[in-house]
């Protein structure tokens, strides 16, 4: 028998927007069956784990998001996937990231680069979401409305500016619900520094 995949839990007083349950039963078939496809035997094992572990509330919806995360690294599509049975999981959210895999097919590192910020650091870790916001800055240097989608998930205050000068391939501006956050420079050599809000020096080497 599959595990089962986690998958939208709605109360008796929600509207009836949700699928039928042969329909989500179908699909997390299809899914496992997928992952059985796809991946190595020891991977199969370990997913099924994580789902039994998660079934038997050994492990909350953070904690599982996040361990698949880390086991599918190697595989978005599976990864992309697993984001529909999320609990709380919208359409916009899914449909937004099939834009994002649309515009970068040719692009897979920086896939699944961007799949592990939205679903690890934004959806997993709420602390970190100003840095999830600094990273898929840097990652959509370029594709201003793929960087726009994302902040429509994020509360009222958020924004990104990009600007170009002289000095710099590019500088992006951060903003919070609070105010200014950092500000990153895209150096030419492709170097990213921060400068955190009121600093002028000692500016922070980003990692790649």
């Amino acid at each position: 028998m599959a595990p089962r995949v986690p998958t939208t839990r709605t109360s008796q007083t929600s509207p009836p927007a949700t699928p039928p349950t042969s329909v989500v039963v179908r699909d997390a078939l299809d899914f496992f069956a997928q992952v059985k496809q796809e991946c190595s035997a020891e991977t199969v094992k370990q997913f099924v784990k994580l789902m039994r572990d998660y079934d038997k509330q050994k492990l909350d919806e953070h904690q599982v998001i996040e361990r698949v995360t880390r086991l599918f690294s190697q595989f978005p599509n599976l990864l992309r996937g697993f984001l529909k049975f999320l609990p709380g999981k919208s359409c916009d959210a899914v449909a937004y990231v099939d834009r994002v895999k649309s515009e970068l097919s040719g692009q897979p590192a920086e896939y699944t680069q961007f799949l592990e910020i939205f679903t690890k650091d934004f959806q997993v870790r709420p602390e970190c979401l100003i840095e999830a916001v600094e990273r898929l800055a840097i990652l959509f240097i370029g594709r201003r409305h793929l960087m726009d989608g994302f902040l429509a998930f994020l509360p009222a205050g958020f924004g990104v500016v990009y600007e170009t000068t002289s000095e710099h391939k590019c500088v992006i501006k951060i903003y919070t619900p609070t105010g200014p956050g950092n500000t990153i420079f895209q150096e030419m050599d492709d170097r990213f520094y921060k400068v955190a809000p009121g600093m002028t020096e000692s500016p922070e080497l980003m990692k790649p």
